[in-house]
């Protein structure tokens, strides 16, 4: 068996490519793993199909197995990263072992309407306040200028 060319996106370029006729599509399990990934993201199938530089029939011929699930995917993306973050976190990996109580912890809230310790969650940042420029200081320090003083209204601006 001949070895496989692959172009610069990583797709292996068929044999006999080049010659007459359009060649076949090629299916690889990267292009699978793609799939499932775009049907997980909610993407349309021509949308996917663009994505592979594919037609929607090529798509629809070689990948039914994929589109079949495609309502079961997203659910099976986040099982698959709750199960890495689980592997990551059985390792020893303290990044990991957070991400799984956060996760736990939506779960519960989610399902039961109770939420962890009042201590661990985020407390709520005042909002910010824009800090004035060297122009609107002296502006609002204007304003007040002899406040206070001597000068009573003599320094209150005028309207003419």
């Amino acid at each position: 068996m001949a070895e496989l060319d692959f172009d610069l996106f990583g797709d292996p370029v068929p044999e006999g490519f080049g010659r007459r006729g359009r060649p076949p599509h090629l299916v690889t399990d990267r292009n699978r793993n793609k799939v499932m990934l775009l049907l997980g993201l909610k993407w349309s199938p021509g949308r996917i199909a663009g994505a592979l530089g594919i037609t929607l029939p090529t798509l629809r011929k070689y990948y039914f197995r994929e589109l079949a699930k495609a309502d079961s995917m997203l659910d099976r993306m986040k099982a698959s990263h709750f199960q890495s973050l689980f592997d990551e976190m059985r390792k020893g990996n303290v990044a990991a072992a957070k991400e799984v109580g956060r996760m736990l912890d939506r779960i519960d809230a989610a399902l039961f309407g109770i939420g962890s310790d009042d201590s661990e969650q985020p407390q709520e940042a005042a909002p910010a306040t824009r800090a004035m420029g060297k122009k609107e200081q002296a502006a609002a320090e204007a304003r007040t200028a002899g406040a206070g003083s001597d000068w009573g209204n003599d320094l209150l601006p005028t309207i003419q």
